[in-house]
């Protein structure tokens, strides 16, 4: 076969049975991983796609990221370099001599990483909760209210999940009708049966769904529940991780191999909750964004005290002049001379070389 004829080249110590499967199994999935994220990490990093380019249209590079999620540069590139961080960190803290310990303490079962997973699958969903009602505000279409109720209800109970429903917290005992079926005698539903066994099943196909979201932003009809670009890194890196994960269950049986395939579920868990409360605050801040954008000044008044201003929307804001530091004190025929900017976007005083966007009208920005 294949791998027998592969084996004749490998040096003799190679046939240890783990050196020989690292090899043929772990290793080319260890490279196509590493070439896959550079390639998107060079793929994305201010790269020129030109006017007409189907990927620039769809927002697809790290400046219109920063534009659209109103974000600054480095925290774009964190965002898309933390995943491959994160896996060396943990990997060097696995090899090196004497800190498998540390690892242990980091990534093992009820320890700080699934600490850390709950928090951000728990605050992610009352997050998306929060910007459900702000979608709703917004007249958002039923379809995207809907589908951040379900995401936001599964992360809350990925979250009380992680922390078997308050049992690691509180100390109280598993119910009896538990202990009989649970794999790990605590009161969770994914350690029951056939689904303790399927983790790394559902973190590829979680990981799957997520670089289809992706993919959603080619079509507007599903951009506003579309997973932001920059996220791809990170279910690239679980869906690599899982897949190693799943590899690495032949060695069942050594008490290492059980090890380390515990510490890549809880570094999968602890990313895909990550990545969770990501998509839901980049989504958020995209909603937002996508609302200013369709909107438009259609008419102000200027009175001794307030700056009224009509919006397209049919929203009517009442701004007072005091609370504007560059209008405070002037003359009234000063404050009078304004205009139109940016399309309808902004107000600008010529005599005060100042401006008011949208943003800033409707408090989402400071004014200075």
């Amino acid at each position: 076969s294949a791998t027998t004829s592969f084996c004749h080249f490998v040096p003799p110590y190679v046939y240890n049975q783990y050196l020989q499967a690292f090899f043929i199994r772990i290793a080319p999935i260890c490279i196509w991983f590493f070439v896959i994220f550079l390639l998107l990490i060079r793929f994305l990093w201010n790269y020129d796609y030109g006017d007409h380019s189907i990927l620039k249209k769809n927002e697809f590079t790290i400046s219109t990221a920063i534009f659209k999620f109103e974000l600054n540069s480095v925290f774009v590139k964190l965002i898309l370099g933390t995943p491959i961080t994160l896996i060396l960190v943990i990997s060097i803290l696995w090899k090196i001599i004497g800190t498998h310990s540390v690892s242990i303490m980091l990534l093992g079962e009820n320890n700080i990483i699934e600490f850390f997973s709950f928090l951000f699958f728990l605050i992610g969903g009352f997050h998306g909760i929060s910007l459900v009602f702000q979608a709703r505000r917004w007249a958002e279409k039923s379809m995207v209210i809907r589908f951040y109720v379900v995401i936001s209800l599964g992360m809350i109970f990925i979250a009380m999940e992680e922390i078997a429903w308050g049992q690691y917290l509180f100390g109280f005992q598993t119910p009896a009708s538990f202990r009989e079926i649970n794999y790990q005698n605590e009161l969770t539903f994914h350690n029951i049966g056939i689904l303790q066994k399927t983790t790394d099943y559902l973190l590829i196909v979680g990981s799957a769904c997520g670089l289809v979201g992706v993919c959603l932003n080619f079509y507007p009809r599903f951009k506003k529940i579309s997973i932001p670009i920059i996220l791809s890194t990170w279910f690239l890196t679980i869906l690599a991780m899982a897949a190693i994960s799943l590899l690495i269950s032949s060695f069942a049986g050594t008490e290492q191999a059980g090890r380390l395939k515990d510490i890549f579920a809880e570094t999968n868990e602890f990313l895909l909750g990550f990545a969770g409360y990501l998509y839901i605050f980049l989504n958020g801040r995209k909603l937002s964004y996508g609302r200013l954008r369709n909107v438009i000044i259609q008419n102000y008044e200027i009175t001794s005290s307030d700056i009224i201003v009509s919006f397209s929307n049919t929203r009517i804001v009442f701004l007072p002049i005091n609370q504007i530091p560059f209008l405070i004190n002037q003359p009234q025929s000063i404050l009078e001379n304004v205009q139109l900017q940016s399309q309808a976007k902004s107000l600008f005083w010529p005599d005060l070389d100042s401006n008011l966007s949208i943003d800033q009208i409707l408090g989402g920005g400071p004014i200075i």
